[in-house]
């Protein structure tokens, strides 16, 4: 009975761990939209080189997050 509880959580965790990743995803698209936008405007200014700088930051948060996710995925879930 208790083992269920522990799977749960687990599950209750890695469906967090996605949705983070996810959210990262969605983050960085907005931020490189709006970069490649000033860039069409203004070509390469300051805020778009920070607005670059952000998204890479994302993409290695999400990145770390996709490792972690596979990781947990192959440790908990898939091997019994």
């Amino acid at each position: 009975m208790f083992e269920n509880f522990s799977l749960f959580k687990r599950t209750s965790e890695l469906e967090s761990k996605i949705d983070q990743f996810f959210d990262k995803l969605a983050e960085a698209s907005v931020i490189y939209r709006l970069a490649v936008r000033g860039y069409m405007r203004e070509g390469v200014s300051e805020e778009f080189k920070e607005r670059l700088d952000t998204v890479g930051e994302l993409e290695t948060q999400a990145d770390s997050l996709r490792r972690d996710i596979e990781q947990k995925l192959y440790k908990n879930i898939l091997t019994p």
